[in-house]
């Protein structure tokens, strides 16, 4: 389930933000982890976004990238896995006529993330493996 809101002002800067709520499942890839795959990650992203000008002509090329910060929070719902925060910088890059208002693009980002249960790479063990 995607759940998505956007707001846009009226003023020159043409800038947004962007709230999606996130609700999935955890495909079971492999059968010595398919004990983690027991509930429902749910999460959300929060975004703002500015758009470039069509005045900057080095950027026609690209047709015209979003640029913004983002937020994201995720609940794998599974001690084991833990929480995920993260924040990024991203570029969206769209396809097709934006003026047909033609909504597919390709969102790119760099950032830092913190998990709450991080994987120990010494023992290549998650901290709380214990508990299964």
């Amino acid at each position: 389930m995607l759940s998505n809101l956007i707001s846009f002002s009226q003023n020159e800067n043409h800038s947004s933000f962007q709230v999606e709520y996130l609700n999935g499942n955890i495909l079971r890839h492999k059968k010595k982890m398919s004990h983690l795959a027991i509930r429902h990650p749910k999460g959300f992203l929060l975004s703002w976004n500015k758009k470039s000008s069509p005045k900057n002509k080095n950027l026609a090329a690209y047709n015209y990238p979003d640029w913004g910060v983002s937020f994201s929070y995720q609940d794998f719902n599974n001690a084991t896995l833990g929480e995920i925060y993260a924040a990024q910088i991203n570029y969206s890059f769209y396809f097709g006529n934006r003026a047909k208002n033609n909504q597919f693009y390709l969102k790119l980002g760099q950032g830092i993330a913190y998990n709450t249960n991080p994987f120990d790479l010494k023992t290549k063990t998650l901290p709380l493996a214990h508990i299964y």
